[in-house]
């Protein structure tokens, strides 16, 4: 696991294939599942409490995209946000 990572260590665990979403409950859902999989591995696994975060992008178009490509998503970040931590 890398030291500087908040996320909990994730062996044997399916990693959620959504890592955006377009809303609050959806989000909600995949924490409290992966939650409950981290649970479920008994005391060899410890669940932190995890961030929900809403991150604002400029609408793609190609001068963005090559952005993305080039430089990655920071670049691009119009507006950021803490929504929740789900403990």
């Amino acid at each position: 696991m890398n030291p500087k990572s908040p996320l909990p260590p994730l062996r044997g665990m399916s990693l959620p294939l959504t890592l955006f979403y377009a809303g609050l409950d959806e989000v909600r859902q995949e924490v409290f599942d992966l939650r409950k999989e981290i649970a479920a591995q008994g005391e060899s696994s410890e669940w932190r409490p995890m961030r929900v975060e809403r991150i604002e992008l400029p609408t793609p178009t190609a001068e963005t995209m090559l952005t993305l490509l080039n430089e990655g998503i920071g670049p691009l970040i119009m507006d950021y946000e803490i929504v929740e931590t789900i403990a």
